[in-house]
């Protein structure tokens, strides 16, 4: 197992446990949520708040509490949705703070799992911690999971008469 601390094996290893924990993750919310729900929930909420920002432009003080009202309907729907996510990741956060309780022991304070390709004003150097590498991968993971998996979508404009 040693040779998982020095690239590029360590540098896969932790790409390929991003990827992998973050499709378990993607699966066990899409399979407690309702998608189509959730997905209805954000484009009302994404049309009232276009409406709201329409009324607010005309002054139009009907229109602002009319569009200020169903935004706040919308946004409970919303609330809705969130909080069974919320119940999804207590399911997953055990074992992810398990996962890094191990890789914190078999890493420590080891700087070079991986190497950037240019030189970042923001780290010294091109190396890269376990810790840093694992969320630029899990962030990179997560959205294409959500994508692949149908949890995340474009919301197209609704045109405001």
């Amino acid at each position: 197992m040693e040779f998982l601390k020095d690239p590029p094996a360590s540098t896969i290893f932790l790409m390929v446990l991003a990827f992998v924990i973050s499709t378990l993750t993607t699966y066990i919310t899409k399979r407690s949520m309702n998608v189509e729900e959730y997905r209805k929930s954000m484009e009302e909420s994404s049309h009232a708040q276009q409406e709201l920002m329409a009324a607010l432009r005309s002054e139009n003080q009907r229109s602002i509490q009319k569009a200020q009202q169903r935004q706040k309907e919308a946004q409970q729907a919303q609330m809705k949705h969130t909080s069974a996510q919320n119940k999804t990741t207590m399911y997953t956060i055990i074992p992810i703070m398990i996962m890094w309780w191990i890789l914190g022991g078999f890493y420590g304070k080891s700087t070079g799992v991986a190497w950037m390709p240019f030189n970042p004003v923001l780290w010294k150097g091109t190396k890269l911690n376990y810790a840093t590498w694992y969320i630029i991968c899990s962030f990179t993971a997560s959205i294409i999971m959500r994508r692949l998996f149908g949890i995340s979508f474009e919301i197209e404009p609704k045109t405001i008469k």
